[in-house]
């Protein structure tokens, strides 16, 4: 799998996996760090540029409140009148399951393409 990940090339004229990368980022003690200071540096962004993408959709606000609709209008159809005795832990893991569908589905089928 490590040859399929594309290497990010440093400054340093060195190359680095995902693998290698997220290591690093843990191997680190960043406790007291203002994740946004953190990400801004420009030797963080030259050293974990993997990360820093991913942060950004992370740490970003949506720009519209569409996602979270979707989401309430989903518990909504879950929290039928049958399912009203569902207690709090199984609705929250039919909503993930809901939510996440397409997930779900593309990893149910890449494990059925491994086992053949």
């Amino acid at each position: 799998m490590e040859d399929d990940v594309p290497a990010v090339k440093h400054s340093r004229s060195s190359t680095i996996t995902v693998e290698a990368e997220y290591e690093l980022f843990l191997n680190n003690d960043w406790t007291g760090e203002n994740p946004l200071d953190f990400y801004r540096l420009k030797g963080t962004q030259d050293s974990f540029k993997r990360l820093v993408v991913i942060t950004k959709q992370i740490l970003c606000a949506p720009a519209t409140t569409a996602g979270i609709e979707r989401i309430f209008s989903i518990s909504g159809r879950l929290l039928s009148e049958i399912r009203l005795s569902t207690n709090d832990s199984n609705f929250e893991m039919l909503l993930f399951c809901n939510i996440n569908q397409e997930l779900l589905d593309s990893n149910i089928k890449s494990k059925s393409v491994e086992n053949r």
